[in-house]
């Protein structure tokens, strides 16, 4: 179990807890191999797993049939390395699920999370106020001077999308007890956060940090906090605006920013969209294999847009559904799309009908999955979204079995 514990901490540092001179060797891919061998060779308690076989299966047909395309893929190696990212992905959704299994260690989990969140936004201010990011960072890599923050993942949107997941994620730890220390240093959290994405210039990551910080607040405030917080938060706005227009705002003038000076971004995206679904219907039952999307990609926006001189021929879809799609068609799309059928609706239930401190996680987590979804070019190698999901499938199957129990001990009385 602490072992997974490390393997989730290191999942989310990816490469920077790695050899710097070989990107792609660090220490999450050492440790997930290791913890699989001892997983294997140890006794299991599958029983645990109960309540979470429909998703399991779902995601197990969408990795089987991705397996079968390979036979028409025109790129092995593309198909190959889509593969592996599958495999990670699961082997994150399956052991989260499997060690999580009770709120005591979701509480546990949580907290070492919330140790390296915090680490992780206390040098996003750094970035914002120095323009100096991490290695991997876009901005270095391209050597750009930039302030947008990105963290320890390589874009803004990734980074926006990973500031509003952990959020929702870190939460509970803090809110549990609710002590008055506690609920000001969440407060003061959810606004450095909102601070950080509207510097970001990220505007999917902004509006769901909204909704996310809106859902949140709901559940874990009774009905009249909420109201007059959303009272408060209207009313300090609207002063905002009011002297914001006679002394001017650096925070207002990245906000209109985030929505006003994208360029062609917007435009480009559904010229791919497009390119992409006549893609997919000409291909519509079997699609182009596995990993092969990004090579279509960047084959549609090569002489239409300034693609970046020496990178590989290959671009993300900005649209993980679409790029599934296109990737296994219909017969492969169908189980994942059931698979986020049944997230939604068991988030859905979840957020509404308990009464845990952890019962926003799994809506928040599928709400900024949704957005990450399509501001993300790429989402298959981003681990700590597919962490987040682990998180959220298992609080589902932990709220699940505690109701259980409880009924089960109604009975018996």
């Amino acid at each position: 179990y602490y072992l997974f514990i490390i393997v989730l901490i290191s999942g989310i540092w990816g490469p920077y807890l790695g050899i710097p001179q070989i990107a792609g060797f660090n220490l999450f891919k050492i440790l997930m191999f290791v913890h699989l061998f001892f997983f294997l060779t140890m006794k299991k308690d599958f029983s645990k797993l109960k309540k979470m076989q429909v998703p399991l299966f779902l995601f197990v047909l969408w990795m089987i049939y991705s397996i079968i395309s390979m036979l028409w893929s025109a790129n092995i190696s593309l198909s190959i390395e889509a593969l592996y990212y599958q495999f990670e992905s699961f082997y994150l959704l399956f052991m989260t699920i499997y060690y999580m299994d009770s709120e005591k260690k979701l509480y546990e989990a949580t907290f070492y999370i919330l140790l390296n969140y915090l680490i992780i936004i206390s040098y996003s201010l750094y970035e914002v106020q120095t323009g100096n990011h991490l290695i991997y960072s876009a901005g270095n890599l391209r050597n750009y001077l930039d302030t947008r923050p990105t963290g320890v993942l390589r874009n803004t949107n990734d980074f926006a999308a990973f500031v509003g997941m952990y959020l929702a994620i870190c939460c509970p730890i803090l809110l549990r007890k609710r002590k008055l220390w506690a609920m000001i240093f969440f407060a003061v959290m959810m606004l450095v956060d909102l601070y950080i994405v509207i510097e970001t210039h990220s505007r999917t990551g902004f509006l769901i940090l909204i909704f996310i910080i809106a859902l949140i607040s709901y559940k874990t405030l009774k009905s009249i906090d909420f109201i007059i917080s959303l009272y408060l938060l209207t009313t300090f706005l609207v002063i905002k605006n009011i002297f914001s227009r006679f002394f001017g705002s650096v925070a207002d003038g990245a906000l209109v920013a985030t929505f006003t000076e994208k360029g062609n971004s917007t435009e480009e995206r559904f010229h791919i969209y497009r390119s992409l679904w006549d893609l997919a219907k000409e291909n519509f039952f079997t699609g182009v294999g596995v990993g092969n999307t990004p090579s279509h990609v960047y084959t549609i926006l090569n002489g239409t847009t300034n693609l970046v001189k020496g990178d590989s021929h290959l671009m993300g879809a900005h649209n993980f559904f679409l790029s599934v799609f296109s990737d296994v068609g219909f017969i492969g799309f169908l189980p994942l799309l059931l698979f986020f059928v049944y997230f939604f609706v068991e988030s859905v239930r979840t957020y509404v009908h308990s009464e845990s401190i952890f019962s926003f996680i799994p809506l928040v987590v599928f709400i900024s999955f949704i957005g990450v979804s399509i501001g993300s070019s790429s989402i298959f190698s981003m681990r700590v979204v597919w962490i987040g999901l682990g998180i959220a499938f298992a609080v589902i199957s932990v709220l699940k079995n505690k109701n259980i129990s409880q009924l089960e001990g109604g009975n018996k009385i």
